[in-house]
């Protein structure tokens, strides 16, 4: 339990307000801690207008990849798209303006996933009753419209849209779900195929969707634990035969098992939630309907599913949109969120008994406006899940959670594979203290919106999750155990560890990395060092060291001649490392020789290189090394760590020599080559290898380069 009481929650910055402070108690003196509704006191001023879109999305997502959840809200009367920056404490900054997003006055839904593989989230918006929208991500919260060369311009009533890897190809798909604004004729859902070039193709019929109904939102999840994305369908109006569809992936094709199953609801069904509620380790599901009551559908591990929302407690009786589990309170069990119209929304809190009991007037989110979408997610980095509502027409809210602190909790991270980097469709399964919990990456929920990807876990009062499971797209499994508390940690496959810098080698740089994560230094895991923690123990000790010499891509190396391998002698202490070059000291340094930097296309590391004292640095060039074929960078800072420095020296000149002054002793400086038909090698960290050959620095990396 997180001492004390009483305590200092938050000092929010208001303009010509300065700095205040709210107290709370905990919720041991007496109930739970509100919400308290704070938008435009952090920065989201953000309006909707009425819609005959039957209501906006909004996404919770991380634009810039700088570890905390930026803001995408659709509606505004002039059709701008909201977006906002995440400024790391939970106060945004605005970055509609400039941002290369056309106006979209028909924008309905929201998702973001990172469709061509280059390590960000681009942004998909469906439009109703126009053309949907895919704009690439391009860094600094600018993008391009890329929609017409990806062939993802569908023309239909577009709703709630959502991604997975349904094929195990790596790269990411998408169903476009659209729903038309009478009963008939129905409006086509589609499948796209990514292509892996930037395009997309529709195999709706070649994958087995057919039988499309007036579509709100499509989900993926894998229900029956099989490792691939799996898709239930929430269809509105119950037109014959079309009631909500569950189809079962198999080899890429879908099976439609909604009988079988017995998730196939006839009514006016809007947004879903996906997840695990009674905590039995499979994917439950809950749709909102109008009065009539919302159906709970808890996974038996079967095939089948139960109807349970009476004895749940949650059948809400009202006009529903989205419902989002999450576990607002930190307690270890999901709790559910859903959005009204004509009422008071609901949050339904849930300790593991039933029924779940009704506590959004209590903790302040009862929100009484006609509340169509939204998203959950970590904006102020406390560890605890604060929530995002759009109400139409109305304004944004931002709610903060203050209840979720009072208890322990846990993040995770994915690492994806292939092309799917940020490991959309992984199931990550926690368990302590014999409890499990079990959670999936998702892009395209609740209702139009998309939640944080990190995926989040209560603890109670445990201080370490016993065990963590993760399984990737494919079934490719990896398992954590003993994670301390109050962390976020990153997971990665196995076939991503020992490479701090994840240029597909494991090299020098990475084994000076391996040292300074050794728990024996550290005190204990550290993140930012998941990756060396090669079997997965919580300790980088030596059995990591024997792992990762086995992994290590590098020469073998007895530099000073005693029958004994150089990382050896470094990770044992028989010769020292003070330089920490991963090399032992007494040997000398390895020479630089000319033609070291790689030439034309073919493969190679940069020219790495210490500086031992002052003075200048002189570098000769391979004669063949001009500027017919590419540009240079070098950077200086340390080893594995490049990508935050910027270059010391940059030119596009034709010269086969230079020379500059070494800022320190002791300083490291890696070259970075830009030849023809080749990008620089250091690794995905840094943004220099994504520039166009041919082309010196970008801009944000240094200022005085051409």
């Amino acid at each position: 339990m997180v001492p004390p009481t009483i305590r200092i929650r938050h000092c929010f910055h208001l303009v010509a307000l300065g700095c205040f402070l709210i107290l709370t108690s905990s919720a041991d003196g007496g109930g739970p801690v509100p919400f308290t509704e704070e938008a435009v006191a952090r920065g989201v001023d953000y309006a909707t207008a009425a819609t005959p879109a039957y209501g906006y999305g909004a996404a919770l997502v991380d634009l810039d990849n700088d570890g905390d959840p930026d803001l995408v809200a659709l509606g505004r009367a002039d059709g701008v798209v909201g977006l906002y920056e995440n400024d790391g404490t939970g106060h945004f900054i605005d970055r509609s303006s400039g941002s290369g997003i056309p106006a979209m006055a028909s924008a309905s839904g929201i998702t973001a996933a990172d469709y061509d593989a280059d390590g960000d989230l681009d942004l998909h918006i469906a439009n109703w009753d126009a053309t949907d929208a895919l704009l690439r991500n391009d860094d600094g919260f600018v993008f391009s419209d890329v929609t017409v060369t990806s062939g993802l311009g569908d023309p239909g009533y577009g709703t709630g849209c959502a991604w997975a890897d349904y094929d195990d190809d790596g790269w990411l798909d998408v169903l476009v779900a659209n729903r038309t604004t009478t009963e008939l004729p129905v409006q086509p859902n589609r499948l796209y195929r990514n292509l892996g070039d930037g395009t997309f193709f529709d195999v709706s019929s070649s994958a087995g969707l057919t039988g499309d109904g007036l579509t709100f939102q499509g989900i993926f999840l894998d229900y029956d634990l099989d490792g691939d994305a799996d898709l239930y369908i929430s269809n509105d109006k119950c037109v014959p035969p079309l009631t909500n569809r569950l189809w079962e992936n198999i080899a890429g094709v879908f099976f439609d098992v909604t009988d079988d199953s017995g998730t196939g609801a006839c009514m006016d069904s809007m947004g879903v939630a996906a997840d695990d509620f009674d905590g039995d380790g499979s994917p439950d599901l809950y749709a909102t309907n109008t009065v009539n009551g919302n159906p709970l559908y808890l996974n038996r591990n079967d095939g089948t599913f139960q109807e349970f929302s009476t004895t749940a407690g949650v059948a809400s009786f009202a006009v529903g949109w989205a419902a989002i589990f999450f576990d607002y309170d930190n307690d270890r069990f999901q709790e559910l969120y859903v959005f009204n119209a004509f009422a008071a929304n609901r949050l339904y809190d849930h300790d593991g008994s039933w029924p779940s009991t009704d506590m959004a007037t209590a903790l302040g989110v009862a929100d009484p406006g006609d509340s169509y979408g939204g998203a959950v997610g970590d904006v102020d980095g406390d560890g605890d899940l604060d929530l995002v509502v759009v109400d139409v027409p109305d304004r944004v809210r931002l709610y903060i959670n203050h209840e979720g602190q009072t208890r322990n909790w846990l993040r995770v991270k994915i690492v994806g594979r292939r092309q799917n980097l940020f490991a959309v469709g992984a199931t990550v399964d926690l368990t302590a203290a014999g409890v499990l919990q079990r959670r999936e990456v998702r892009a395209g929920a609740n209702y139009k919106s998309q939640n944080e990807a990190i995926v989040h876990f209560g603890l109670g009062d445990l201080t370490i999750a016993d065990r963590i499971n993760v399984v990737w797209p494919g079934f490719v499994e990896r398992r954590v155990l003993d994670l301390p508390a109050n962390q976020t940690w990153t997971i990665y496959p196995t076939e991503k560890l020992a490479d701090m810098n994840q240029d597909g080698q494991v090299l020098l740089d990475d084994f000076v990395a391996f040292m300074d994560c050794r728990t024996a230094v550290t005190g204990g895991l550290q993140p930012g060092c998941e990756m060396m923690d090669l079997n997965g123990d919580s300790e980088i000790d030596s059995l990591d060291f024997g792992e990762f010499q086995a992994r290590f891509t590098g020469p073998a190396e007895d530099c000073n001649g005693n029958a004994v391998s150089d990382l050896e002698d470094v990770f044992y202490g028989t010769s020292p490392d003070l330089d920490r070059d991963g090399r032992p000291d007494e040997c000398p340094p390895p020479p630089v020789a000319a033609g070291a930097v790689p030439d034309g296309s073919g493969p190679g590391a940069p020219l790495e290189l210490t500086h031992e004292g002052g003075g200048l640095i002189r570098l000769d060039w391979d004669a063949s090394c001009t500027a017919s074929d590419g540009d240079f960078a070098i950077y200086e800072g340390t080893l594995g760590d490049f990508a935050s420095h910027t270059p010391r020296f940059c030119s596009t000149t034709s010269a086969t020599t230079m020379t500059f002054s070494a800022a320190a002793p002791s300083s490291y400086y890696l070259i970075v080559p830009h030849n023809a038909g080749r990008e620089g090698s250091y690794g995905t960290a840094t943004a220099a290898e994504r520039q166009p050959s041919a082309t010196a620095c970008l801009p944000q990396l240094v200022e005085s380069c051409p």
